[in-house]
């Protein structure tokens, strides 16, 4: 999400410079235990999305598209 998607509710404080490091940090840690815990679930389900998309029998090779 980039920063002009989010909600208009959604305001941020103005922060130091130490304490956004902090947020920052923390955030990171906060996503690689996340990532360790349900990375391969993640994994999986983005990989069926694929999965399911090439094999969509609406999608045509090159070399079956005659033009």
């Amino acid at each position: 999400m980039f920063p002009d998607q989010f909600p208009n509710s959604l305001k941020l404080p103005m922060l130091g410079e130490d304490t956004a490091v902090e947020i920052h940090h923390f955030l990171e840690v906060a996503i690689q235990l996340f990532e360790a815990r349900y990375g391969h679930q993640i994994d999986r389900y983005y990989e069926g999305l694929c999965k399911d998309h090439t094999d969509s029998p609406s999608i045509k090779s090159a070399s079956e598209d005659p033009f």
